[in-house]
């Protein structure tokens, strides 16, 4: 079983759009959780529930998403995790494609599918097609061998900002691949700026993560990759 990891906060027609579709062309059985950052627009909450959650907190304020990913980690019980967003409309069977390009490569680190531009060039590994990149965006998918390897987000690069490179970067560290397979999906979300007072939070917390980054891709992650899970409340 997959555990998919959902983050939501307002833009309820974009969710509407891109979550209830995707999860019912994914090809695999999964279990969803859901962390709601903070949405003043009630209907999101209630849309997510339609979709039967195991877990489903609705935090009061913006937790970050570092924390936020923790905190349903902590709870998944499926034998892969799953992050998507909810602005990324998903082709037919994807997860069946992560799921089977996970287990026929070991050395698989965070695997996604591409959702901006044009599919970058393929590789073939164990008979499944692959996009090998050091970062890849969007939707993001990795065992549980690999968390119980690198363990759970770095909270210290909240609210926003380069949470998952690290996280890219301790996979590589530790010996894993990480790839796009062979797939593309839409991205839905608008473009642009959401209000002054959030780019402006964006803009800082990208430039304090980008700081934390380089320190930690100098020092902490040269063999040190595990980061231990959180506390629970």
């Amino acid at each position: 079983m997959v555990s998919v990891l959902l983050c939501t906060i307002d833009r309820y027609d974009i969710t509407t759009q891109c979550v209830g579709p995707s999860l019912a062309c994914c090809g695999e059985e999964y279990e969803l959780l859901c962390v709601d950052n903070g949405s003043s627009d009630r209907r999101v909450v209630d849309y997510i529930q339609t979709l039967k959650p195991v877990y489903h907190s609705l935090n009061k304020v913006n937790e970050g998403y570092a924390k936020m990913m923790n905190q349903m980690l902590l709870r998944a019980e499926g034998e892969f995790l799953c992050v998507i967003d909810n602005d990324i409309l998903l082709p037919e069977d994807w997860l069946m494609y992560l799921v089977r390009a996970n287990k026929a490569i070991p050395e698989s680190g965070v695997s996604g599918i591409h959702c901006l531009g044009e599919i970058p060039l393929t590789e073939v590994r164990n008979g499944v097609s692959i996009c090998p990149l050091q970062h890849p965006l969007g939707i993001k998918f990795f065992s549980r061998r690999l968390l119980n390897r690198i363990g759970y987000f770095d909270e210290e690069f909240n609210p926003y900002g380069h949470e998952d490179i690290a996280y890219h970067l301790r996979a590589q560290c530790a010996g894993c691949i990480n790839y796009y397979v062979r797939l593309g999906a839409k991205h839905m979300g608008e473009v642009g700026s959401v209000s002054p007072e959030y780019d402006e939070m964006k803009r800082a917390s990208a430039e304090r993560g980008h700081a934390l980054l380089q320190m930690r891709a100098g020092k902490a992650y040269n063999g040190q990759v595990y980061t231990p899970a959180p506390q629970l409340k």
